[in-house]
């Protein structure tokens, strides 16, 4: 039996529906979604310089070959908003950093974006300090990062969100567990933990500290969902 092949008029996709679900934040008051499509396909061909891209993009779009994420559908383009889906903000082991990404991610969330923070290099809590003090740990930081997002919402098309990520390693892991767990102060951050492959190889290996710390690990994740996993 010959398969005939199945032919769509260009735009099939913008129905009705589809056309109601996109006026609720994703486009401007008056924008069509054609209209919305060639205004970011003509300023993705003036910035690449790429003669035809707008033409060709728009095809592509019409057929259903491409799907936008919603800061391109929302903000790109446009003077407002960030169109970039996701961020990462490296903090360092000093206040300043840590103070300096705490702004960062709040804009960046009001303006539309994902965000991640790294807080690997932050010293644990109890490390001595300079100012013969000791440290609160990464878990007080990443507190922080859980209130500003919890402030700051990405436009009016989603809720701020950020996931912080610490070693695997991390001395502070263990309070890293009580993230959006009943009762932790933190409920809204999601996190992750990063996992070298030194300290994958000796898991696997038979280390018994590493095994089970893994173990926690994935217990958290059937439990709850996180921590998410960066190899």
């Amino acid at each position: 039996m010959t398969k005939t092949k199945r032919e769509y008029r260009p735009w099939y996709w913008a129905n009705e529906w589809t056309r109601l679900y996109m006026s609720r934040g994703y486009l401007l008051p008056g924008v069509t979604i054609e209209e919305r499509v060639k205004q970011i396909a003509d300023r993705a061909e003036a910035l690449t310089r790429i003669e035809g891209f707008s033409r060709k993009f728009q095809e592509y779009m019409a057929r259903g070959w491409y799907s936008l994420a919603t800061p391109i559908w929302a903000n790109y383009g446009l003077r407002r908003g960030l169109p970039i889906s996701c961020y990462g903000t490296y903090v360092e082991d000093d206040t300043a950093s840590i103070l300096q990404a705490v702004a960062e991610i709040g804009m960046m969330s009001k303006q539309g974006g994902g965000t991640s923070v790294y807080l690997g290099e932050l010293r644990p809590r109890g490390a001595p300090i300079r100012d013969n003090g000791e440290s609160n740990g990464s878990f007080a930081f990443a507190s922080l990062f859980d209130r500003v997002i919890e402030v700051f919402n990405q436009g009016s098309t989603r809720r701020g969100q950020c996931a912080a990520y610490l070693p695997i390693e991390h001395p502070d892991f263990g309070e890293w567990l009580r993230i959006q767990r009943e009762g932790s102060e933190i409920q809204s951050l999601f996190w992750g933990v990063s996992v070298g492959d030194a300290w994958l190889e000796a898991m696997i290996a038979g280390d018994r500290e590493k095994r089970e710390r893994w173990a926690q690990v994935l217990k958290s994740r059937a439990e709850v969902g996180i921590p998410y996993l960066f190899f």
